[in-house]
């Protein structure tokens, strides 16, 4: 952080500024939960989702933030085996509490908003006090910390937002022009494609450290190979699309049963979008170094403007099959 804001290390004061990071998240919980409640029925017009279950998807996401830091630092630090084990142990405690709640006493998929708030909620705890004790986060407030937290972060809002819309529109068009019976067989195949977007989530997230150690040499050799090894994962990972793409037809009825049938047709675009998307974080881990966030934010934003059009358009003419087209169109 200092290196990027040109702040003397001598002034950078780190646990300070993670707390005036904690205040901000804060308030912007504050600001959200207060949306959520007093248009809670609007988003249910839109989503089809319960207005009094919305606080809770909202705390889900709050009780991210602190782990998120945590497992950021530890990114940065180089410490993939603590990141990896904390993972997988909250995916364990969310999927086994999961299981109990719907399983075991029938909750239906409440239960899985409840498993997800309670391991959430489990490791927001365990991370915040891990960052007290390790000495990286102290209850204060500083407004020059606060202001370079929010000029890097403020363009990245809208970044986020947009980001949403681009993976969130594709399913509430398909719910309100064809219906959910046809979102169910969808989003099965969306999460078989997925595995594209686990593997390039996974692998942008090792690299990030590595990348930013080399840029930081200043070495023109060196940036030279950086560059040549991005253009290499683009093609890697247009071949794990297509090897996807081809086993779909297989896959898809072993795992899914003979009642998402016509779920592999999704695949192939899905997962191709899933490809163009990790394309972008590749690329856009260029940008976040040289903190032109700004652009970051207004590519997203017209690539989800478009999406929203295509989904209209494509869905009208193809069906659901044009979700998934307006997906990995709007993603390239």
């Amino acid at each position: 952080i200092a290196d990027r804001w040109n702040i003397d290390r001598d002034e950078m004061d780190f646990p300070r500024f993670v707390g005036s990071v904690f205040v901000i998240a804060a308030v912007s919980l504050a600001v959200v939960m207060a949306g959520v409640i007093v248009f809670g029925d609007a988003i249910f017009k839109v989503t089809d989702f319960p207005g009094r279950w919305l606080p809770a998807v909202v705390g889900v996401a709050a009780f991210q933030f602190s782990l998120l830091v945590l497992l950021s630092i530890w990114r940065m630090q180089n410490r993939p085996a603590i990141y990896g084990v904390t993972l997988v142990a909250r995916t364990a405690l969310y999927f086994g509490l999961s299981i109990l709640f719907v399983v075991a006493l029938a909750w239906g998929w409440q239960g899985v908003v409840v498993g997800q708030l309670i391991a959430f909620a489990t490791f927001a705890v365990v991370a915040f006090v891990v960052l007290v004790r390790a000495g990286l986060l102290v209850p204060s407030f500083s407004w020059p910390d606060a202001k370079t937290a929010i000029a890097f972060g403020a363009p990245l809002i809208p970044h986020a937002v947009a980001s949403w819309v681009l993976f969130a529109t594709d399913r509430l068009f398909i719910t309100n022009m064809i219906g959910t019976a046809e979102l169910g067989i969808y989003a099965a195949g969306y999460q078989i494609a997925n595995v594209v977007g686990v593997l390039q989530n996974s692998l942008n997230q090792a690299w990030v450290p590595w990348f930013y150690g080399r840029l930081s040499e200043g070495d023109a050799e060196v940036n030279r190979s950086v560059v040549r090894i991005t253009y290499g994962y683009f093609v890697a990972l247009l071949a794990v699309v297509g090897l996807v793409t081809l086993i779909a037809p297989v896959i898809v009825p072993w795992v899914l049963g003979s009642g998402f049938r016509g779920a592999e047709r999704f695949v192939g675009w899905i997962a191709l979008g899933f490809g163009f998307n990790g394309m972008y974080k590749m690329a856009s881990n260029y940008f976040f170094y040289v903190e032109r966030t700004g652009f970051l934010a207004a590519s997203t934003v017209v690539a989800a403007i478009l999406n929203v059009f295509l989904n209209w358009f494509l869905i009208d003419r193809y069906g659901s099959l044009g979700a998934a087209q307006a997906t990995a169109a709007s993603l390239f």
